[in-house]
C-alpha cells in the first residue's frame, strides 16, 4: 500500500503532540501570520486545541494515576485538534497563493502538482467484528473495498460518532460523541454505571488530507462487563 512520504500528521502519540506545537508555532510567527492572512482569532482557536491536547497528554504520562478514560480523552483531544488544523491548513496554505514552498514543507502539507494525490476513501469502512466486554466496546475494521485488513490508500484513520443510551437515533447528526483510531481496532471505554446501556455508533474514513468517506449505517451494541 502506498503511503504519503510526509503525512500531514505523524502516527505516534508523542510525535502528534510535538507536531501540533511545531505547526502552531510556525503559524503564530508574526511574519507568517501577516503573509498568509491568519487572524488572531484563528490563532486563538488553534491555541485552545493545543492546550487541550497538552492537558490530556499530561494526564496520560502520569503512569501511576492515569486511567483508560484519560487515554480516550487524549485521543479525542488530538482528533479535535487535527480536525481544526486540517481546516485552516487547507484554507491558509493549500489554497493560498501567498503560501511558499517552505510553508508546505514546514507544515507537511502536500503541494499541488508535486505528486499524484492519494485516492479519497469514498466507501465506508467494513467491520470484522463489533464486541463488548469489560466495559469496553471494540470495533475491528478493514478496507471493505478490497476486503483487506487495515485502511485504504488515502485514509488517515477511522472515525466514529456515537451516543450512549437514550432514544435510538435515526440519523448521524444525533450521535453526539466522537473518537478516532489510526489502526484497527477502535476501542471505547465506559464506566461500570454504563453496564447494559445501548451504544449507537456510525463509522467513516478520514483521509490524510482532511477529506471524509461515506458513513456506515448506525450500529448498536450493549455495553457489558
Amino acid at each position: 500500500m502506498t503511503k504519503a512520504k510526509y503525512p500531514l500528521f505523524p502516527e505516534k502519540i508523542a510525535d502528534q503532540v510535538g507536531d501540533l506545537h511545531t505547526k502552531f508555532n510556525y503559524l503564530d510567527t508574526p511574519p507568517t501570520k501577516e503573509r498568509l492572512g491568519i487572524s488572531d482569532e484563528v490563532v486563538g482557536e488553534l491555541s485552545v486545541e493545543v492546550n487541550a491536547v497538552d492537558s490530556a497528554y499530561a494526564r496520560t504520562i502520569d503512569t501511576d494515576h492515569r486511567t483508560k478514560l484519560d487515554t480516550i480523552a487524549l485521543h479525542e483531544a488530538i482528533g479535535s485538534a487535527h480536525e481544526l488544523f486540517r481546516k485552516y491548513l487547507e484554507f491558509y496554505v493549500a489554497r493560498n497563493k501567498a503560501a511558499t514552498e517552505g510553508d508546505f514543507e514546514a507544515l507537511h502539507v502536500p503541494m499541488p502538482g508535486k505528486s499524484d494525490p492519494l485516492p479519497v476513501p469514498h466507501h465506508p469502512p467494513g467491520l470484522r467484528h463489533l464486541t463488548s466486554s469489560n466495559m469496553e466496546v471494540v470495533a475491528a475494521f478493514f478496507n471493505a473495498d478490497t476486503n483487506a485488513d487495515g485502511k485504504p490508500e488515502g485514509a488517515y484513520g477511522m472515525e466514529t460518532y456515537y451516543k450512549l443510551g437514550g432514544e435510538e437515533p435515526t440519523e448521524i447528526g444525533e450521535l453526539t460523541e466522537r473518537a478516532m483510531a489510526t489502526a484497527s481496532p477502535l476501542r471505547l471505554q465506559f464506566e461500570f454505571e454504563d453496564q447494559m446501556k445501548v451504544l449507537y455508533l456510525a463509522f467513516r474514513w478520514v483521509g490524510t488530507r482532511g477529506d471524509y468517506g461515506s458513513w456506515t449505517g448506525i450500529f448498536k451494541i450493549n455495553v457489558t462487563r
